[in-house]
């Protein structure tokens, strides 16, 4: 699958084939001063990982029925179980999840297998492998 990162400020947002928004990716840069963290990105420094927050589904907007609200419910506890079983399977900390803009959103570390430069086509294809895993577990 064709996934896409973009940069905007300290953040790489996400993008599948169709050009949708799935979620973003901050590297651990290791530090938090914001001065560094651009000269980081600017000498295309490498990084080990970092988080990546998904959204999962949109907060429903209006009423629905019982039954309905349980199907929902449910299709985003299954997504959350998968992406708990494959941190745990990472050896990684627990997700946690938070909402932004009506969106439920699932926040998990991940770890790359070498370091990565933090360039487009390096963070792309890093983050390729990992979010195809995702969707073949149909976590995405």
């Amino acid at each position: 699958m064709g996934w896409q990162v973009r940069r905007e400020d300290i953040e790489y947002y996400i993008y599948d084939e169709r050009a949708n928004a799935v979620g973003y990716f901050i590297p651990e840069y290791g530090t938090n001063e914001e001065d560094r963290i651009i000269d980081l990105i600017t000498d295309e420094a490498s990084v080990r990982g970092g988080t990546i927050s998904l959204y999962l589904s949109d907060l429903p907007k209006d009423s629905m029925h019982y039954n309905r609200f349980l199907e929902w419910l449910n299709s985003v506890n299954d997504r959350l179980k998968r992406i708990k079983e494959y941190s745990n399977s990472k050896g990684l900390s627990e997700p946690y999840i938070k909402f932004e803009h009506s969106m439920i959103v699932v926040t998990f570390d991940i770890r790359f297998d070498r370091r990565v430069e933090l360039t487009k086509k390096s963070l792309s294809d890093a983050l390729n492998g990992i979010l195809n895993e995702l969707k073949y577990t149909k976590a995405l």
